[in-house]
């Protein structure tokens, strides 16, 4: 291959690119919350934790309207999509990726539902998943990225919290904080 091709090759899979976040429930994600004035819900509905019990055979997905409506996708229309190990889990960017990319460890492609559509400023790079349908090689690796103390980076929209009772939020803001403080 034409080693002038390179860049532009590398280009063209960074704009193909999507990051794919797995979820057991959408409904708790902090920043979808109506309250929040985060992301909103276009049409269709979001994943729930029926999708994710459904044991790896409910593979459906929440797209952003800018992808929606720039592929004329329908809800009901299935997408292809490949898990691909990268150093950032959200694009490749770093020197290593630039130079190993294709070679590095992908899923089988797979085949996913748009049962819904949401509506963000940054809507067209974002996709969201059961975690129950992600192979779980590609779970494991967003443990492995390391912050500056050495220890594994959390992401914060990787985490939420549903209480039986909305009013022991008091509680248990108290009882878990320096446990969560410890974590990061």
């Amino acid at each position: 291959m034409d080693l002038k091709l390179e860049p532009i090759i590398f280009l063209d899979v960074n704009t193909r690119t999507f990051s794919l976040i797995a979820t057991k429930n959408m409904e708790t994600i902090p920043y979808l919350q109506e309250n929040r004035g985060g992301i909103t819900l276009y049409d269709g509905r979001w994943i729930n934790y029926d999708d994710y019990m459904n044991n790896n055979n409910n593979k459906v997905c929440v797209v952003g309207i800018d992808l929606f409506k720039a592929r004329g996708l329908k809800l009901g229309d299935k997408i292809s999509l490949q898990y691909m190990e990268c150093e950032i889990p959200e694009f490749l960017v770093t020197e290593r990726d630039r130079k190993e990319w294709k070679n590095y460890h992908k899923s089988q492609i797979m085949e996913y539902k748009i049962v819904g559509v949401y509506d963000y400023s940054f809507s067209g790079k974002r996709i969201y998943v059961p975690i129950s349908t992600v192979p779980k090689e590609f779970i494991e690796f967003y443990t492995e990225t390391e912050n500056e103390n050495g220890k594994p980076y959390l992401y914060g929209e990787n985490y939420s919290f549903v209480l039986k009772d909305p009013t022991e939020q008091s509680q248990f803001v108290e009882k878990y904080t320096d446990s969560v403080k410890e974590a990061v």
